[in-house]
């Protein structure tokens, strides 16, 4: 017994004696460290003893990017795997930490390594030598292993498709999602690729106005026009709605070497009692006085005019615009709050105001990123017409109204489309522009004539499928107007120098060959002025 006893002491104490010089060469070795560059890196342990490297640098990107490159020097072969570099914190703090300028912060995740950690040797950002440091020295090591990891935080604007998959068989534009090619490309603004819609022609075409359940049958002198469109596969499936996956391009980024108007003194507007929201709303502080097709759109023109973005994993794509009709409330297209047929949730989604150039990300004073606190879907709305596309954002915050953010009037008066039928309306939008350009940094305006119902639907008998009494058509059917990346865009008409809310862009025909908007017809929108009280319903508690 006694030898049991003596033996157990033994072993406990040289396990104890293990456990003390483990613990101590251990701490030694990370006293030792050190780093040539404490104010970007120093050396950090988790779960006890794993040592891994923090790295914080500068949010400011040089075209659209920051790049880390950072070579480390190993004292033993790294057996297969050579570390990396990752974001420390979730999207949402790096897209916060982006727009506020505070730095960025990674995390560096050694490769293998045993009796002296890694050394940091270079660091680079953006191609900037930030620190540098003196290698593991050979003699002390058997072999010696440079590493270079590199990580890229790209933020690219492209407010259109860029698919060039198949052409498919529908025809008319609406948005959806695709998904992000491989890469480490944390933050890519892009937008969505096409849903078109392609019925097929009515056998009789003197029943092509019964076939609309929305519109009265009217007596016609003419005869529609009937448009004849090539037969195409699989069209008995499903006439209607045929989303596109497939995106086979990597967005690219997109620089445009156009000047912005010069940013409008920011002058604070609070609503008060002797400040009414009706004297504020639709009255912009900038001057717009001349409106061409696809005129670049000067800071502050259009306050109203918001930024939708959906918040990924993979960073954010600009999905649609939307136009603040509250201090609180934004409303855009109903399908702009639809994925894969379901409704988006609050927190993937983030709404800019205020900020004219979405290819940018360095905030400048008046802008706005704000998160939606809750979304409303028209309870009418059905993805296969135009009918009731309309959706209201209620924000998670009010906003204090300035030369930058100002919301637009709803419509006042009758609703009764004959009586603005021949008169125009502005859209503005980041959508695709006249010379065929796929995306536009800052938004670009054009004004469209508004059509009566007949002549829309005489027009091409595909439009007896997408509009009703709740929609509108408008367009010069000249090749200009609201494009890919303009859904949500609302159309407005000024009225004794205010401007009001008509329309909310929703839906075209779209080109066969080119998948994109044919503005050859008419584009779709839908008639704000018939939500009137629904959308005062939400508006009314806040002004």
């Amino acid at each position: 017994m006694l030898k049991v006893a003596i033996l157990c002491i033994f072993l406990t104490f040289n396990k104890f004696s293990f456990t003390m010089h483990t613990l101590s060469h251990l701490s030694m070795r990370i006293q030792d460290l050190s780093s040539p560059c404490p104010e970007y890196f120093e050396y950090k342990t988790e779960h006890g003893n794993n040592l891994y490297g923090f790295l914080v640098v500068e949010s400011v990107p040089e075209n659209n990017m920051i790049q880390i490159n950072m070579e480390l020097s190993i004292g033993n072969s790294v057996q297969g795997f050579n570390g990396n570099i990752e974001l420390l914190y979730s999207r949402e703090k790096v897209v916060d930490d982006i727009t506020h300028h505070r730095p960025i912060e990674y995390k560096v995740i050694f490769p293998y390594w045993k009796n002296i950690p890694p050394k940091v040797t270079k660091i680079y950002v953006n191609g900037h030598l930030v620190c540098q440091g003196p290698k593991i020295e050979i003699n002390t090591v058997p072999v010696l292993t440079t590493i270079n990891l590199q990580h890229t935080l790209t933020i690219n604007s492209l407010p259109l498709s860029n698919d060039n998959s198949i052409p498919t068989k529908d025809r008319f534009d609406r948005p959806s999602t695709s998904e992000r090619p491989q890469g480490n490309n944390f933050f890519e603004i892009k937008v969505p690729n096409n849903i078109n819609f392609n019925p097929k022609p009515p056998d009789n075409p003197d029943s092509i106005y019964r076939g609309n359940p929305f519109l009265n049958p009217t007596n016609f002198n003419k005869k529609p026009i009937v448009t004849t469109i090539p037969a195409l596969p699989g069209l008995n499936k499903n006439p209607f709605l045929t989303p596109i996956l497939n995106d086979r391009n990597k967005p690219e980024i997109v620089v445009t070497t156009q000047k912005s108007t010069v940013l409008p003194t920011l002058t604070t507007i609070e609503i008060t009692n002797d400040n009414k929201f009706s004297e504020i709303c639709g009255r912009p502080v900038a001057t717009n006085s001349l409106i061409v097709d696809g005129l670049d759109v000067p800071k502050g023109a259009y306050p109203w005019l918001s930024a939708i973005f959906r918040v990924q994993n993979t960073g954010l794509t600009y999905i649609c615009s939307g136009s603040l009709i509250s201090n609180r409330h934004v409303v855009t297209a109903a399908h702009c709050m639809q994925k894969d047929s379901r409704n988006v949730k609050p927190q993937d989604l983030l709404i800019i105001l205020g900020k004219l150039n979405i290819a940018k990300w360095k905030p400048l004073p008046g802008e706005k990123m704000i998160e939606p606190e809750s979304l409303h879907v028209h309870p009418n709305y059905a993805s296969s017409n135009s009918d009731a596309d309309i959706a209201v954002i209620t924000l998670s915050e009010i906003l204090t109204f300035s030369a930058l953010i100002m919301p637009v009037c709803l419509w006042r008066g009758p609703d009764n489309l004959n009586l603005v039928v021949g008169s125009d309306g502005v859209v503005a939008g980041w959508g695709k522009n006249e010379e065929g350009l796929i995306s536009t940094a800052e938004p670009k305006q054009t004004f469209l004539p508004i059509v009566d119902q007949e002549t829309c639907l005489r027009s091409s008998h595909q439009f007896q499928y997408i509009t009703s009494n709740r929609t509108f058509c408008a367009g010069s059917q000249n090749g200009k107007g609201p494009c890919n990346g303009d859904s949500g865009s609302g159309l407005i008409i000024k009225r004794d120098q205010v401007w009001m809310l008509r329309g909310i862009v929703s839906m075209s025909i779209s080109d066969t060959h080119s998948r994109t908007c044919d503005l050859n017809h008419y584009v779709v929108f839908t008639d704000a002025s018939k939500f009137h009280s629904w959308l005062y319903s939400f508006i009314i508690p806040s002004v």
